[in-house]
């Protein structure tokens, strides 16, 4: 793999020398906070875990309604846990990594 060597001031950046590119152009960029839009923020997030949700829940009570899934069963009780732990977990995951790019 190459080194990243910057030629030009659009290289020093793209390489991430962003301290560099402010000490040669006497120019200061910072990485600041965003004022980012609701919709371009939360809403596919809602979208997603929304109507993914519904989704999901649709197809769980479809495994439940076809007999695939015993709950009797200490197994299938294991693994509905899982599936439904599975989903607040990327759920969490998601939510908070959208939190720390938006810098709250």
């Amino acid at each position: 793999m190459k080194a990243c060597t910057p030629t030009a001031s659009a290289e020093l950046i793209l390489c991430g020398h962003l301290a560099d590119y402010n000490r040669i152009t006497k120019r200061r960029y910072d990485v600041a906070p965003m004022d980012l839009p609701f919709d371009r923020v939360w809403l596919p997030f809602i979208y997603l875990y929304g109507v993914g949700g519904i989704f999901f829940l649709f197809g769980i009570f479809l495994v439940l309604k076809s007999g695939a899934l015993d709950l009797k069963r200490r197994t299938h009780r294991r693994w509905l846990g899982v599936l439904i732990f599975g989903y607040f977990w990327y759920f969490a995951i998601h939510g908070l990594g959208t939190l720390a790019a938006i810098n709250l």
